[in-house]
């Protein structure tokens, strides 16, 4: 039997959806008693599928598709789609005065979105709140009427049960799920929604191929070259233009605003040529993904815990260097790229620099649970010096050089210094050569 989420259960999945942040809401869907969003990366996409059974609510990820289920949408999908589709998630965390309670943030278009999960049995329920900057036209919605939460009291028995995995809970309750059907008739209409997934992607395609085919980024700069050669002296308003480019120009509007306007579209609509390039490729994968698992349907996969991806939430095109799984250093190629990683950095992550030595830094990203050892840091040093130092320098180093190490939340940034300078505390000092590293 399926136990409902414990709150140290819950810990865990906030922190992994946590390493999220910067992943964009990209579908929604649900049926009368479930909702499920799909979040996506440049990488890759996890499937959230929230389960507001009454007495055993659960939250589940996978890494491949959402759990086969019949679309019912209800007034919480329809405001979901309209204020939190295409919203970028900022945070996910938990209280432990609320309980089995999930609060994630997301931001759109300068609006903060804030949705509450509540994960208790018979008092489930999800709520979804809308803020503006200004204050204005901020709306709410709720699974079920609201009321206070109650009073978080964790029992003995679950203090003394083993925590499952995230991964583990999603087999368990998928396992729950496919034994209520028969296998055969399951995976029938697990085909069926396939299929009816590819064709909606064939369209998106197609739709995607007749854009890139058009003629419209090459008009705009042939009326652009036109009214340079044509309309030097005449009004436009008196010019005889070409049945096309009537549809481009304003004639209400000067001859050089025109040119300049032409030529403005021209830049954007290249621009969306190099987006709708990538588009096509992405599609194209997809659709691909969708015609093998027709062919030869297999269980859907649950989501693998994961690394956070330190440059794509900072937005900068650094370095990183895998040294195990779970285990990353990050590098920026600047002072300003540092701290734009420091910031996004975890607060039990590690900040690597040489002491009293000019280099960049690293940030050493990691599991709250999976720390790395003095061996592991020292290679991540070993790889900064490698990239930061040039061969002729690396003769300069000395035998020993001492190695600041410390948690990211020790570490403060200098305000207004463009240098990538910070401040920190309660670090280590360790002696560092090419061969060995040991504290001093």
């Amino acid at each position: 039997m399926l136990k409902s989420l414990k709150f140290s259960e819950l810990e865990k999945i906030a922190s992994e959806l946590d390493l999220w942040s910067g992943a964009q809401v990209q579908e929604i869907t649900g049926t009368s008693n479930e909702v499920g969003l799909r979040l996506h990366t440049k990488q890759e996409n996890l499937f959230l599928w929230l389960d507001l059974n009454a007495q055993r609510p659960m939250l589940l990820g996978f890494s491949e598709r959402f759990p086969f289920h019949r679309k019912q949408i209800k007034p919480v999908h329809l405001f979901m789609k309209a204020h939190v589709e295409n919203a970028i998630l900022k945070q996910a965390r938990i209280k432990e005065s609320a309980g089995r309670v999930l609060f994630a943030c997301f931001e759109k278009d300068e609006v903060n979105i804030s949705i509450e999960i509540r994960l208790m049995p018979h008092a489930r329920n999800l709520s979804v709140e809308v803020k503006s900057v200004e204050g204005k036209n901020d709306k709410s919605v709720s699974w079920a009427p609201l009321s206070e939460l109650p009073p978080h009291v964790e029992s003995q028995v679950d203090k003394a049960n083993e925590d499952r995995s995230w991964k583990d809970i999603s087999q368990e309750w998928l396992a729950l799920r496919k034994s209520k059907k028969t296998q055969n008739s399951t995976e029938q209409n697990e085909v069926k929604v396939l299929k009816k997934d590819l064709k909606k992607k064939e369209k998106a395609y197609e739709k995607v191929a007749s854009l890139l085919n058009g003629k419209e980024e090459k008009l705009w700069l042939e009326v652009a070259n036109w009214l340079q050669q044509n309309a030097v002296n005449e009004k436009l308003t008196d010019l005889h233009m070409p049945g096309e480019f009537s549809e481009k120009i304003d004639i209400q509007k000067s001859r050089i605003w025109n040119i300049e306007n032409c030529f403005e579209k021209f830049k954007k609509e290249k621009q969306k040529k190099q987006g709708r390039i990538k588009q096509k490729k992405l599609l194209a994968d997809e659709i691909d993904k969708i015609k093998k698992a027709i062919e030869d349907p297999k269980p859907i996969k649950v989501q693998e815990q994961k690394s956070p991806n330190l440059l794509y939430q900072a937005q900068v095109k650094g370095r990183q260097k895998k040294l195990r799984e779970g285990l990353i250093a990050y590098k920026g190629r600047s002072g300003k790229e540092n701290i734009l990683l420091l910031r996004k950095a975890k607060p039990w992550h590690l900040w690597i620099h040489l002491k009293e030595e000019p280099s960049a830094h690293i940030i050493l990203s990691f599991n709250k649970k999976d720390k790395p050892s003095l061996q592991e840091v020292e290679k991540a040093f070993q790889w900064l010096v490698e990239e930061h130092f040039k061969k002729a320098d690396l003769r300069n180093l000395g035998s020993k050089e001492e190695v600041i190490v410390a948690e990211c939340r020790f570490v403060q940034p200098i305000k207004g210094d463009r240098l990538g300078r910070v401040r920190y505390r309660n670090e280590k000092v360790y002696g560092f050569n090419l061969n060995d590293a040991s504290p001093l």
